[in-house]
C-alpha cells in the first residue's frame, strides 16, 4: 500500500482514551494483533504506570483510521527513551496496522520519530515479533540500529477434534492425569472462568496464589501491590469485551490455582499463573 497517510500526533492520555472505540475497530482489522495492543490493556497501563505525556501516532487514509503507533517518551537516567506503551509487562509490543497498510504505517512511524528526533535520545522498541512491521522496516538514514533476540513465547496447535492434552508429550500427559486423580480424591474439584460477577474474586485469588508461590521460593513474583490496580482495570475491561480468560481451579470451594490469559482469534494466550504452594504435591499448576 503506497498511498500517503495523514498523521495526527497525540500528546495527552485523554486524547488517546477518546480514541478507544475507533482503536478497537482498528484492532479488529489487524489479523496479527494480540490482546496487548487492545485499548483495554494499554489505556489502563497509561493510567496506572505510564508517563503523563504520550507520543501516540495516529495514521489515517481515505479509508479512515488504518494505523496506530502507541508510543511515549520515558526518562531513564540521563536518556530520553521512546518506547511502545505497555513496555515492561507486555509480552508483545507493536504498532497496529490494518491489513495491507503494515509497511506504510511502520515507515510513517519511523519518519515521524525522525522528524521529532530532538524530543528523544534512544528508541527502544523491544518485545517485537519476527513479523512485526517495525522490525521489518528500514531505519532512517543516519540512524544506527541493533536487533537482539529476547524471550521466546512458545505456541502449540491443537488439531481439530483432538483432546486438549493431545499436543503434550506422553510423560506430561501421564503427570497431568495423575494430578487430576489426586485432586479428585482430595475433594470437590471445579474449574471456574471469570465473568463480570466473578472477575474480582478470581483476580484476588491469582494475586494471593502467585505471590505465595514466589515467596515460597524466596522471590516476590510480578504481581506486586503497585501493579494490581492496573491488572484489575484491564481484566474488567477485557472481560467486558469477551477477551479475558481468567481461570480458577477450586478444591472444596477454595481457589488453589489460577491462570490469567486472553482469548483471541481462535487461540488462548497464557499470561500469568499461580498456585497455592501448600498444595504443590497435588500439582494444581499442571
Amino acid at each position: 500500500m503506497s498511498e500517503r497517510l495523514d498523521v495526527e500526533v497525540l500528546s495527552r492520555r485523554e486524547e488517546l482514551e477518546a480514541l478507544r472505540e475507533p482503536w478497537s475497530a482498528l484492532w479488529q482489522r489487524c489479523p496479527s494483533a494480540t490482546a496487548f495492543q487492545r485499548p483495554e490493556w494499554l489505556i489502563p497501563w497509561c493510567r496506572a504506570l505510564g508517563p503523563e505525556a504520550v507520543l501516540a501516532l495516529v495514521f489515517r487514509s481515505d479509508e479512515g483510521l488504518v494505523g496506530l503507533a502507541p508510543l511515549a517518551v520515558h526518562r531513564i537516567g540521563d536518556e530520553r527513551v521512546v518506547a511502545l506503551l505497555g513496555a515492561g509487562i507486555t509480552d508483545y509490543n507493536d504498532v497496529l496496522a490494518a491489513s495491507g497498510y503494515e509497511r506504510a504505517v511502520a515507515d510513517a512511524a519511523l519518519a515521524c520519530l525522525e522528524e521529532r528526533a530532538d524530543a528523544w535520545d534512544v528508541a527502544d522498541l523491544h518485545d517485537l515479533r519476527a513479523s512485526s512491521p517495525l522490525l521489518l522496516a528500514e531505519a532512517p538514514p543516519g540512524w544506527s540500529d541493533e536487533v537482539e533476540k529476547h524471550e521466546a513465547c512458545p505456541a502449540v496447535t491443537i488439531p481439530e477434534g483432538a483432546a486438549p492434552d493431545a499436543p503434550l508429550p506422553p510423560g506430561m500427559r501421564a503427570r497431568v492425569a495423575r494430578a487430576r486423580k489426586r485432586l479428585a480424591r482430595a475433594g470437590d474439584l471445579r474449574l471456574d472462568v471469570a465473568d463480570a460477577a466473578s472477575v474480582d474474586e478470581l483476580l484476588d485469588a491469582l494475586f494471593v496464589n502467585h505471590t505465595a508461590r514466589w515467596r515460597s521460593r524466596g522471590e516476590g513474583g510480578v504481581l506486586d501491590e503497585a501493579l494490581r490496580p492496573f491488572h484489575r482495570e484491564a481484566a474488567r475491561a477485557l472481560c467486558a469485551r469477551g477477551a479475558l480468560r481468567l481461570f480458577g481451579l477450586r478444591l472444596d470451594g477454595r481457589i488453589i490455582a489460577s491462570l490469567y490469559g486472553f482469548a483471541e482469534r481462535g487461540g488462548l494466550a497464557s499470561y500469568i499463573t499461580g498456585f497455592d504452594p501448600e498444595l504443590a504435591w497435588y500439582s494444581p499448576g499442571s
